[in-house]
């Protein structure tokens, strides 16, 4: 049985679900050179057809990307998972205790965006996955936990 790739949303559970059959690809091991987004998502798409199922992260290049090679790989489904737009609030302070526990580069990357960028970052999955015809799953609330969306 083939695995899924799961494009997430920062701050969705993608490490903390991790384990078992769930990879967490994490994107800040991969040197940002040019055409990195290649290897990333060959590597993605290598894992689940192995039977894993991977989280990615949401780059608009690593999108375009699978959509790009989705059809090489016709039995691996591709999922976008992001919250709704009215959990903003609630977002940037599931991302600032994030930071506070940990504050890693990463993290910091992961504040600094949502603060930037929330309402576009979520519009444009969301389009994303309509356009390149990914299977989406909106977050409604602040606790909960990954797996169960996922289940």
């Amino acid at each position: 049985m083939k695995g899924n790739i799961y494009i997430g949303y920062q701050g969705i559970g993608k490490s903390s679900t991790a384990g078992n059959s769930y990879i967490d690809l994490e994107s800040s091991y991969f040197p940002k050179e040019e055409n990195w987004y290649k290897n990333y998502c060959g590597l993605a798409f290598s894992l689940a057809e192995q039977g894993y199922n991977v989280f990615i992260s949401s780059h608009e290049v690593v999108r375009k990307e699978l959509a790009d090679n989705k059809s090489l790989h016709p039995e691996v489904r591709i999922t976008t998972i992001y919250p709704q737009l009215k959990l903003k609030s609630l977002w940037l302070n599931r991302l600032k205790s994030r930071y506070k526990a940990d504050s890693s580069s990463k993290n910091a990357r992961a504040l600094l965006n949502a603060q930037e960028h929330y309402e576009d970052n979520i519009k444009e999955m969301k389009a994303d996955a309509l356009k390149y015809g990914f299977d989406i799953i909106e977050i409604k609330e602040i606790d909960y936990k990954l797996i169960d969306y996922l289940n």
